[in-house]
């Protein structure tokens, strides 16, 4: 019998990947998720890797998938692009104009 659910944010690194298999080592039901946040139509950006958020996002987001497949866990990717775009980029655009302007 398995201890209690537990879901790992999982980046595709090493740390997240070894707390997974640690947890599920002790018997607990690990659920490894991911989100995808990178948006592939973003002009300009070259398809290179960047930590977290960039062009390599799905790489990253693939050996995730993979550790989870070989620890023998579920794994979900959650599509969160348009949220990250509206409440996160934006956010920070709107917060560093009104910045911009206070300063004028």
């Amino acid at each position: 019998m398995s201890k209690t659910r537990v879901i790992v944010a999982m980046s595709g690194g090493v740390d997240s990947s070894i707390a997974a298999a640690l947890l599920k080592e002790e018997g607990y039901e690990v659920i490894g998720v991911t989100m995808k946040i990178w948006d592939e139509k973003t002009p300009g950006e070259k398809r290179t890797h960047h930590a977290c958020y960039g062009p390599g996002e799905m790489e990253d987001v693939e050996e995730a998938r993979k550790v989870a497949e070989m620890l023998g866990i579920s794994f979900h990717i959650f599509d969160l692009r348009k949220e990250y775009k509206t409440d996160v980029l934006l956010g920070i655009a709107y917060f560093h104009w009104a910045i911009i302007l206070k300063k004028k």
